[in-house]
This record gives structure tokens, sequence and C-alpha cells, in this order.
């Protein structure tokens, strides 16, 4: 197609460069929480919107959705460039994950935009962050689509060797000439207008992070091709590769009465959470921060399960949870965050915390507290069968 350009990493920028990309970070950091925030009111109201209006809501509910993926993807996407991609490596199956993340890549993409995919179905273990390898190809995709002025397609292949698998994003964009291609993984460098430029500089500090390589090919009016290299794992043959994520049916009424603690200091989310749980048929005690939500729990209150934002006034998540260990008490805990990472809240040595960043879908909510709510009655009844 054209010249390959290879970013396998760049030199140290000067100190100025490197402390104001710190500062930039620490900022980045706070505005993408708030704004996860703000898109958690959103997916806490659209299915009672579309509970409420019925079929004649759904294509406004879709179009919700669809904000809220893309805010989700530029909200990911500045944490990741703060964070330097540093999420806990796990053993994921690539294939799986480019599978089910198809529709919401199709969705991204555009009606105008037809992505085709060929997913070679070999052993395709890599040890990653799953959510590094979704934002990858988030990031990977919207670069493509941006290039083609959403219209046209785009070319999503996986294909798995002996030691590597390789994941093609083609585009059939104008291209580029040689001085772009040098600076298309420098922090902030755009070719538009608009955007944060951090995309594809996430990407390759990424996937340095984790042995990982990007180049691309491409020339003017020829469009591009990204081509990211992973090292398999040396027993990716003797893994099975795991089912796709099945979307299912969640009962609207999974709370049956049962009382949460929602710890949350944001009122529109605290107040949207509150609407959702109670239309799952939970019964809600929302306060504000874990001073609260302790002091509660101190003077009796019958609670089966805390909803818990890791970052509230006067006492955060961390200390929430080391507090209610200290009393003996390990109450089911789901923690959500539009900040901190699974990873984060792992150190937490919390025993069966399940973790959600915001913004979560109702759906990915209700399967959280039914889960830790069943792990917790699980191990109630065998403490009370010694």
């Amino acid at each position: 197609m054209g010249e390959s350009h290879d970013a396998r990493g760049s030199d140290r920028p000067p100190r100025s460069e490197t402390q104001r990309l710190e500062l930039l970070g620490s900022l980045a950091t706070g505005v993408a929480h708030d704004f996860n925030n703000l898109l958690s009111v959103i997916t806490a109201v659209t299915p009672l919107l579309r509970d409420e209006l019925g079929e004649r809501s759904a294509e406004l509910v879709d179009e919700l959705d669809l904000v809220v993926e893309q805010g989700t993807l530029l909200a990911a996407r500045v944490l990741a460039f703060s964070r330097g991609g540093g999420d806990a490596p796990e053993a994921i199956h690539l294939g799986t994950v480019v599978d089910d993340l198809l529709p919401l890549l199709r969705r991204i993409a555009g009606a105008r935009v037809r992505l085709l995919a060929a997913i070679d179905e070999g052993p395709s273990w890599v040890d990653l962050p799953r959510a590094g390898v979704e934002q990858i190809l988030l990031n990977l995709v919207v670069n493509a689509r941006d290039a083609m002025d959403a219209r046209g397609a785009i070319e999503l292949r996986l294909t798995v060797g002996q030691t590597h698998a390789a994941l093609e994003v083609a585009d059939e964009g104008s291209g580029m000439d040689e001085a772009t291609r040098a600076r298309i993984f420098e922090p902030f460098f755009t070719t538009k207008g608009t955007g944060t430029g951090l995309g594809l500089c996430t990407v390759r500090d990424l996937l340095g992070l984790h042995g990982g390589t990007i180049t691309v090919d491409s020339a003017p009016g020829a469009g591009a091709t990204f081509r990211v290299e992973l090292p398999l794992r040396r027993d990716a043959t003797s893994l099975a590769a795991p089912p796709t994520r099945q979307s299912g049916t969640i009962r609207r009424d999974p709370g049956q009465g049962r009382r949460v603690l929602l710890v949350e200091d944001e009122e529109l989310v605290r107040r949207a959470t509150r609407r959702l749980l109670e239309a799952a048929a939970f019964e809600v005690i929302p306060v504000v921060d874990g001073v609260e939500a302790l002091a509660l729990i101190d003077a009796g209150a019958t609670i089966d399960a805390l909803v818990l934002d890791a970052a509230t006034p006067r006492m955060d998540g961390r200390d929430v949870a080391a507090g209610l260990l200290a009393r003996g008490r390990p109450l089911p805990l789901v923690v959500v965050s539009g900040e901190q990472a699974a990873a984060d809240v792992a150190r937490w040595g919390y025993p069966g915390a399940a973790f959600l960043a915001k913004p979560y879908r109702t759906e990915a909510l209700l399967r959280a507290l039914a889960e830790v709510i069943e792990r917790g009655e699980e191990a109630a009844a065998r403490a009370r069968a010694r």
C-alpha cells in the first residue's frame, strides 16, 4: 500500500514536557471522573424511559445509548492516557473479545460505514487487560472512521501465527504522507480540527507495556492499515476459547425486597441509581459518604448489600471497606468508579467484591448485585453449618 512506520517507542520528552503531561494527566483523571458520573445518570434513566414509554421511545433511547457509548469511549481514552494503561494483565482470548465487541464497533463506526470482520479461529490467547484490548480496537476503529469522514468500509482482521497474533484495521481514507506518519503516535497530535489527539498515543503506550507493537502502512490516496502484534501465551494451543458474551435478559425484579445501602456523593447519580434499583424491587437506603454508611451499620441497620462509590468525601471507598472488615461485617459489596480501575479495587483485599466502571449498564449493576448477594448467602449458610 505504501511506506510503513513502526511505533515501538519514542524518546523521553524534555522535563518541562514531562511535567506538563503529568499535570494534564491529573486534570484529565478528574474531568473523566465527573464526565463518567454524568453518563451514569443517562445509563440509569434510559432503561426506565424504555419501560415507561414502550415502543415509541425505542429509537430515542437507542440514540441516547449511542451517545453514552461514544462518551464512554472518550472518557476511557483520557483515563487510559492519564494512567499510562497500567491495568493488570489477564489471560484473554482475542477472538472472543473481538467477537464480543463487534456490535459496539459497528455502532461506533456509524450507519454509513461498513465494518467487515475476519476472525481467525485459532487459539489467540494473550496476556493483556481486557479493557486494554477493547480500548485498542475502539481507538483504531474510531481513527479509521474519522479518516474516511464516516463513510466507506473498514476491514478488521485477526490472524493467529505460531508466536504472535495480529490485529489489522484498514480504512479507505485519504492516506498519509511521510511527515504525518512520523507524528501520528505523538501525544496531542491530530490531523482533525477537533479531538484529543490521544487515541493512537494511548494504543502505542499500552502495547509497549505488554510486549506488543503497532505499525502503520499508508500513502496519500491509498488509505491506511494499522497492524497490532501481540505475543501469544506459551500455553495458547492448550486452552479452549471461552464462549462469547450472551446479553441475556435480566429480570426486572431481582431485588425481591432486599435492602441496598447506596453510597454516592453525586446527587444526580444517587437519585438515578436509586430509581433503577427500586424499579428492580430493591429497597434502597441512599447516603452521601462512607461516614454515614458506617454509622448506619453501627446502629444495627439491616443491609443485604452495598453499592459503594470508590471516591466520596470524608471517607473514600477503600476506608469504608477496611472499616467493614475491621467490624467483622464484610457485607456483599459492589464498588463503582468513574476513575479507578478493577486492579485498584482488587488491592483493597475485600473478599468477593465486584467492580463496575462508570458508566455501567443497568443489567451489569443488577447482575453484579445478584452475584455478590448470592455469594454472601452461600458464605452465611456455610458458617451456620459449621
